[in-house]
């Protein structure tokens, strides 16, 4: 596992880069003797808009997730080992709260996402998300499909910091199917609706 947080962009001091990269590799405990081939990453980049009342940040980014490979003897499938919460907030480890946490799990995923949050107070902030999900391989946990557009997702929600011991966050999250998807789930589209509430002791 490589990563770089918080780069800075010469000259331009409102940008920051960050990125990771995960490679596993092993053996499978199933007794089949097949290996282990996985690969994750991301790129992102995060703008604090100058110049404007509330405190703004814009980020871009693009992450992937391997999937396995049908005709091939080995898991090329990324296993994802752990969630957090993560010091940057929400979108650290899972990638969209319906295609993150309910359908591909960080895994045989490949997303890129606009994200816009700001704070209009230090007690608070807004939170504005847009994915684009696809599937790195054309299957759905061995479920082929004929595409690999899987999902347009909108997050949206409001973070309270009540003291440096309480943190609360109530949102919403809306899904479309695509190509994909719709193969495997029809046309329904999937809602979420959500709170979340931390207390350091």
């Amino acid at each position: 596992n490589l990563r770089a947080l918080d780069v800075p962009v010469p000259y331009i001091s409102a940008l920051k880069l960050y990125a990771e990269v995960v490679w596993q590799s092993g053996q499978n405990n199933d007794g089949n003797g097949a290996d282990n081939d996985g690969l994750g990453w991301y790129f992102d980049t995060s703008f604090t808009i100058p110049n404007v009342a509330w405190d703004t940040v814009l980020t871009y980014r693009y992450a992937r997730f391997s999937g396995d490979d049908l005709d091939s003897s080995d898991n090329e499938a990324y296993r994802p080992l752990f969630y957090g919460f993560g010091a940057r907030g929400w979108d650290t480890f899972y990638h969209g709260e319906i295609a993150g946490e309910y359908h591909l799990f960080n895994s045989n995923q490949v997303t890129k996402f606009v994200k816009l949050r700001t704070a209009p107070s230090e007690s608070y902030a807004l939170t504005f998300y847009y994915y684009m999900h696809d599937l790195d391989e054309r299957h759905f946990f061995g479920q082929q499909v004929s595409s690999r557009d899987w999902a347009d997702e909108i997050n949206a929600g409001i973070e309270y910091f009540g003291t440096d011991r309480i943190y609360i966050y109530a949102g919403i999250a809306w899904s479309t199917p695509n190509a994909a998807a719709r193969e495997i789930f029809g046309g329904k589209n999937f809602t979420v609706i959500q709170s979340w509430m931390s207390f350091n002791f």
